[in-house]
């Protein structure tokens, strides 16, 4: 059970959380660290991004903003990403931020974001979500079958429970990590897709991993996302969005100095000919 066992704190605030005014604006969310002053602490900086209900909090390992960030192939990026320091025996990295209000019985979000493990693997790395009535794990989990480093999903109820992907984990290889939660009154599923082309459908990518109803898993209202793993990761590119396409945006191709100087000769041309 060590992946809710992470902070006690955790506990107080998903009371916190819940009492949290501010409109039911959770979605879209954004943070891709690039608001940030390159190499200071993450809860030294004033909330960057938008949708989120404060600045980040949290402590236990160093977590520092770092350049350039990391990148994905087709994947519409912003400079800057959030990296741990290294693994210190009995001490993890915990940062976490509330949500706006909104998502909760009746909502299916979607959740993407980058990682990639450095140098070497810890035992665990990823962001946890957390709820008014549950939590789940997503990234690589030291305490999947076998002792792999496989993306998945993992809960804890009475005991840890892995939903591995058949995707691992690389030092220095950036994986797009990326949540389907479909929330009902009740129990809820959850969907992971790892390493999805953007630009996609949600029909054109295979689950990897899932949690179905018949777990018991029941998240409850969303209240925060938390980064938190034991060292040596890089997390960036937090995406929150009502659709699987709003969580994998594609790069906006820059036009090339050619065509840019086109475009200027077609407007000047088209402004000369209305001057006649």
């Amino acid at each position: 059970m060590r992946r809710m066992q992470r902070s006690v704190l955790a506990l107080a605030l998903l009371a916190g959380a819940a009492l949290s005014g501010g409109p039911a604006s959770a979605m879209p969310t954004y943070d891709g660290f690039g608001d940030y002053t390159t190499g200071a602490t993450l809860p030294s900086q004033p909330g960057g991004g938008y949708g989120w209900n404060g600045a980040w909090g949290g402590g236990g390992l160093d977590v520092t903003v770092a350049a350039p960030g990391l990148a994905f192939p087709g994947l519409d990026t912003s400079p800057g990403a959030a990296t741990s320091s290294a693994p210190v025996v009995n001490t993890v990295a915990w940062y976490w931020r509330d949500v706006q209000p909104g998502i909760g019985d009746g909502t299916t979000f979607y959740l993407s974001f980058l990682l990639r493990p450095e140098i070497a693997i810890s035992d665990y790395g990823g962001l946890s979500i957390w709820g008014s009535a549950g939590s789940i794990f997503i990234g690589e989990s030291g305490a999947a079958a076998g002792g792999s480093h496989a993306y998945g999903l993992e809960a804890n109820v009475t005991s840890a429970i892995i939903a591995s992907s058949s995707v691992m984990a690389s030092p220095g290889e950036t994986a797009l990590l990326v949540l389907k939660a479909t929330l009902g009154v009740g129990p809820d599923l959850f969907e992971l897709f790892v390493n999805p082309l953007p630009g996609t459908s949600e029909a054109d990518n295979l689950v990897a991993a899932s949690f179905d109803t018949a777990m018991g898993l029941d998240l409850g209202n969303l209240t925060f996302i938390a980064i938190n793993n034991e060292g040596n990761w890089t997390t960036d590119e937090i995406r929150i969005g009502a659709s699987f396409a709003s969580v994998t945006p594609m790069t906006v191709p820059t036009p090339a100095p050619a065509a840019l100087l086109l475009l200027g000769q077609i407007l000047l041309l088209a402004r000369g000919r209305q001057a006649r």
